[in-house]
């Protein structure tokens, strides 16, 4: 049981990992282009799901 909870939390950690590894900037960016996408979704009004 104890052996299944570390296999999963290096897994985890593991992944957490490959996303930091996108450079810093780039995901920046991404992160800021799609915030104003997603307010120009909402502008629009067929922002329907709320995420």
């Amino acid at each position: 049981m104890e052996q299944q909870k570390t296999e999963q939390y290096k897994k985890e950690i593991a992944e957490m990992v490959e996303e930091i590894e996108i450079p810093g900037f780039i995901s920046m960016i991404y992160g800021f282009v799609k915030g104003l996408y997603e307010e120009e979704k909402k502008r629009k009004g067929d922002y329907q799901n709320g995420q």
